[in-house]
C-alpha cells in the first residue's frame, strides 16, 4: 500500500511539472503531457478501456477522467491551448492536495 502510494505521489509530481512547463510554452513538455491527456481523451470517449490505456500513467489518467469526465470526451487533443493545459493542472492539483490531507 505504501509503495503505491508513494509511486502515485511521484507520478502526479511529474506530470504536474511537466504540465507547469507545458503551460510555459515547452514544446518539450507539451509533447511529454500529450500520451497523458490523449489517453484520458480516449477513455472518455470510449475508445480506449482501462486494459488498454498506458500502465505507466495509469493512475494519472484514471484520475483526470474521473475527476471531469464530460471535460474530457470534448477536449480536442489535436489542438491543445494554455487554458486547456491550465485546467488540466487544476485538477491535478486537486489530487495532490487530496494526498497530503
Amino acid at each position: 500500500m505504501y509503495h503505491s502510494h508513494s509511486y502515485q505521489d511521484e507520478a502526479f509530481d511529474f506530470f504536474v511539472t511537466f504540465l507547469k512547463n507545458a503551460i510555459k510554452g515547452d514544446v518539450t513538455y507539451q509533447q511529454l503531457v500529450l500520451p497523458v491527456i490523449t489517453d484520458a481523451h480516449l477513455l472518455a470517449t470510449g475508445e480506449k478501456d482501462y486494459f488498454t490505456i498506458n500502465r505507466d500513467s495509469y493512475s494519472v489518467i484514471t484520475f483526470l477522467v474521473e475527476a471531469d469526465t464530460p471535460y474530457f470526451r470534448q477536449l480536442n487533443t489535436n489542438h491543445l491551448t494554455t487554458a486547456d493545459y491550465s485546467q488540466i493542472l487544476q485538477y491535478a492539483n486537486t489530487q495532490r492536495e487530496a494526498f497530503l490531507a
